[in-house]
């Protein structure tokens, strides 16, 4: 038995709560989920027969059968692939295509249907499969998604550093996974609820808040994991609706998107006697690899972290004299490969290591700062700026979603505000332009707009949003 479906073992057997898993429909005991998992394992067994590759495609609702199929995966020593129904047809074949995978698990007309897949040979998959647990597509550069293959190992070790991290920390009973299946802050959700033992929630629908608030409030959920920004935007929905409907939270993990200042300080006056964690990690490191707990205290800016056990970082400097770099990391997390492209490891020092394309410094304490991504050094009009620099600054003192970004080769900076105070912010955004950027810094133009368009995973639709605007 592998390492990691031993875990999932040890979950299903030591699960002290009334509720395993509860959904939009029902609220599932741990008898009811055990036997629901075991009926998967036997439809996988039966479907998969003596195949040596064990891949299955998920495409089914946000429910709890989806859990389950997960899990029941795992101990069935197969690998699966996140599908999500509202994802583009041409997506889901690609990645079908793609993956290696031989099952689909699906539902027709309210009844579950398990079809096998014709087998199109993909060397990695058939070279890696008894290590596989999952295969994720990320955006690519060039417009097709890489689909990163995560090893058994890789997510045992994340368990592992993740246990050391929260030993003595206080443990909850029940969080809520509210993020899209298809990304990986799922992932992250699963592996809390694997070392705590707690109640799996999970939302009807990743971008409806209403849904997240309800089910916070009715279950009396006490951890979540989303984005920044998702964040901010429920923060902001249950101040509206005149009532804390998110009182019970005690426990909240942030990833995946740059965490300002400003909004740590709103967190803190929303919530009260609350754990706040700040993570970092690319897909291709299996989560998260860096962690930083929120102090109690005013921030000029938040680090994302230290390493977690087992995590080596290089920091890559193009000049020697910098102190700052591009974040190199290495070690067991680091994925198996992509399965539809060519790795983009590299050596440092007989040791294998992978380039973020995010640049950090470290502070004095020996964190670990996000200061923008490599790609985001530009140089304008000769001079060379960073429009995350630019935008930490303005959301810092403006407390107000907005993104910084370039068009046409100009610096604009788009901001979400009311009709009614546009000319207000207007002068406040001045006031920050004179006082903290140089000039070759300032917005070239500000755009207001009603608001942002919002990505699956909760992150900002920045495209989408510029698409909008013209």
């Amino acid at each position: 038995m592998s390492g990691f479906k031993k875990i999932i073992k040890n979950y299903l057997t030591n699960f002290k709560h009334k509720y395993m898993f509860i959904d939009k429909n029902n609220k599932y005991t741990k008898k009811f989920v055990t036997e629901k998992i075991k009926f998967f394992e036997k439809k996988l067994s039966e479907n998969w027969g003596k195949e040596k590759v064990r891949g299955v495609a998920i495409l089914l609702d946000r429910d709890i059968d989806y859990l389950s199929l997960i899990f029941a995966t795992w101990i069935c020593n197969g690998f699966y692939l996140p599908l999500s129904n509202e994802m583009p047809e041409n997506n889901i074949r690609q990645q079908l295509r793609d993956s290696g995978v031989n099952l689909i698990v699906y539902k027709k007309n309210g009844i579950l249907v398990f079809k096998k897949i014709r087998k199109i040979r993909n060397k990695f998959i058939e070279k890696n499969h008894r290590n596989i647990a999952y295969v994720i597509f990320t955006s690519g550069s060039t417009g097709k998604k890489k689909g990163v293959c995560i090893s058994n190992s890789g997510l045992q070790s994340y368990f592992q550093a993740i246990k050391i991290k929260f030993y003595r920390r206080k443990k909850f009973k029940s969080l809520v996974i509210s993020g899209e299946l298809t990304f990986d802050i799922t992932l992250a959700d699963f592996i809390f609820a694997l070392l705590f033992k707690s109640t799996i929630a999970i939302t009807e629908n990743s971008k409806n808040f209403i849904s997240l608030i309800n089910i916070i409030n009715t279950h009396k959920i006490e951890a979540m994991y989303l984005v920044p920004s998702a964040l901010n935007k429920l923060i902001e929905i249950n101040s509206k609706i005149g009532k804390n409907y998110l009182k019970s939270i005690k426990h909240i993990n942030l990833g995946g998107e740059n965490l300002s200042p400003a909004l740590v300080d709103k967190i803190k006056s929303k919530f009260q006697k609350v754990n706040i964690y700040n993570f970092y990690g690319p897909t291709e490191f299996t989560i998260n690899c860096l962690c930083h707990m929120i102090e109690n205290k005013r921030y000029e800016e938040i680090p994302i972290g230290k390493p977690l056990k087992g995590v080596r970082i290089y920091i890559n400097k193009k000049d020697p004299r910098d102190d700052f770099g591009e974040l190199y990391l290495s070690g067991n997390q680091l994925m198996l490969g992509y399965v539809n492209y060519k790795n983009n490891i590299v050596n440092v020092h007989g040791k294998n290591y992978y380039p973020t394309g995010d640049v950090v410094k470290i502070n004095k304490k020996h964190e670990l700062i996000f200061i923008g991504r490599a790609k985001d050094y530009i140089k304008v009009d000769g001079y060379r700026i960073s429009l995350t620099r630019i935008e930490n600054i303005i959301l810092k003192n403006l407390n107000l979603p907005c993104k910084v970004t370039l068009i046409k080769n100009k610096v604009f900076l788009i901001v979400e505000v009311n009709k009614k105070n546009k000319l207000s912010i207007n002068n406040k955004l001045i006031n920050i332009f004179n006082s903290f950027l140089e000039s070759y810094e300032k917005p070239y133009k500000v755009i207001f707009i009603n608001k942002f368009i919002y990505l699956d995973s909760g992150k900002l639709d920045i495209t989408g949003t510029i698409n909008k605007i013209r």
